[in-house]
């Protein structure tokens, strides 16, 4: 289990934008790895309310996680056969039997016929030893996949926050966030993946906007 990173970074993973090349790096760390690559195509962006819609390939180590088919909860590729997510997100924790992950679509309904869809079923998982389900913390999970995905423009890994980094991305420094979650409370899931840009807040700001939460541990 030393794989986890109880830290916020490591939790969301959210990338820093740069500048475009051919294969853009979201994320200026782990310059010598593979990982963080974004490298298919992309069109000029669609913006929202709250928010835009993504493109096909845009987070390419996007993934959904499924049980029974339906949709439960986003997660980043981390390498081939591991993903990263939350632990609140698995619906039978110990039990891998019915869920999988789906990659390289942004469209929800579209993860069996999809033009670079992949559908991986999960071996094993791994929530965090001292996963707390009162307060939500070290809400972090490993799940071991049956086998590796194919690597491509639209499923690529995601490169991991490192200790130390929180000297780097200061308070305010912006960040993206994407996934399929509901653009405002108690609104509707989105079907289609869309992101967001929001500025990186540090723990003590962050009681201060959740005014009553004292539940908030260094560790979220």
């Amino acid at each position: 289990m030393d794989r986890f990173v109880p830290s916020l970074l490591a939790v969301l993973c959210l990338i820093v934008s740069l500048q475009c090349s051919t294969a853009r790096r979201r994320g200026p760390y782990q310059e010598t790895t593979n990982c963080g690559f974004q490298r298919a195509d992309l069109a000029p962006e669609l913006m929202i309310t709250g928010g835009r819609i993504a493109q096909a390939g845009e987070w390419p180590w996007q993934v959904a996680l499924l049980y029974e088919d339906s949709f439960l909860c986003g997660g980043q590729l981390i390498v081939e056969d591991w993903v990263l997510t939350a632990s609140h997100c698995i619906t039978h924790l110990n039990n891998p039997m019915g869920h999988s992950i789906m990659m390289g679509s942004i469209h929800l309904n579209n993860f069996t016929d999809g033009r670079y869809t992949q559908v991986k079923e999960v071996l094993e998982i791994f929530p965090h030893p001292n996963y707390s389900t009162l307060i939500s913390d070290f809400d972090l999970a490993l799940l071991h996949l049956a086998e590796p995905f194919e690597l491509t423009d639209y499923v690529q890994t995601i490169c991991l926050a490192k200790e130390g980094m929180e000297e780097i991305y200061e308070p305010g420094t912006a960040m993206w966030v994407s996934g399929w979650g509901a653009k405002q409370d108690m609104g509707g899931l989105p079907k289609t993946l869309h992101e967001v840009e929001i500025p990186m807040v540090d723990h003590e700001q962050c009681r201060v906007m959740y005014i009553g939460e004292d539940n908030i541990t260094p560790n979220m």
